[in-house]
């Protein structure tokens, strides 16, 4: 058994073949757990280069401390429970992914496959559809808002209409600007 308080510096790193399923099952087992993170402030990284000095390899790498507190819907759960629940999630998780991928026929990359790709690169082929309109879930939704439109764009036409017939006191939608005027000469 773990100890709760005790940092597990020296576990080894997690391997290949378990994966994220050992890394979440050891997440759950110790409610402390000390990683080391890559991400450093702005200023860790760009004062050294400033001065001319280049950082080694981890160098600018930060320790953390994680703790992990059970799911508020679990609280009452002893933790072996706890565990053992959380083991069966991951579990089927796993087993519903790997069926995703046997149906799908593609292999998933893996970090090494990951971390090779450019994140830079942009897609092939991008779809030029036009923006709606309107953007809303229900369909009845959408219908509604067009009718306001065409209530205001009718609304804006008729008094448009008067205001370039010379009457200056036709009411506009709220909303809307009347049009310019022509250019008058002095």
């Amino acid at each position: 058994m773990v100890n709760r308080g005790q940092f597990l510096e020296n576990r080894p790193a997690v391997t290949a073949n378990r994966g994220r399923f050992t890394m979440i099952c050891r997440a759950v087992t110790e409610t402390r757990r000390r990683f080391t993170s890559n991400r450093a402030t702005i200023t860790e990284t760009r004062e050294p280069r400033l001065r001319g000095k280049e950082l080694e390899k981890g160098e600018s790498a930060n320790t953390e401390v994680v703790r992990l507190s059970p799911l508020p819907c679990w609280k009452h759960l002893s933790e072996e429970v706890y565990r053992a629940r959380v083991v069966e999630l991951v579990r089927e998780i796993n087993e519903s992914a790997a069926a995703a991928r046997a149906k799908s026929l593609m292999t998933p990359l893996g970090a090494d496959g990951v971390r090779a790709q450019n994140p830079e690169t942009r897609a092939r082929k991008i779809k030029k559809s036009p923006a709606p309109f309107f953007h809303a879930l229900r369909k009845k939704v959408r219908k509604a808002l067009w009718d306001a439109y065409g209530l205001f764009f009718a609304a804006f036409r008729e008094a448009a209409e008067r205001w370039r017939a010379g009457d200056r006191a036709a009411a506009f939608p709220v909303g809307s600007f009347p049009p310019g005027l022509p250019f008058v000469t002095a």
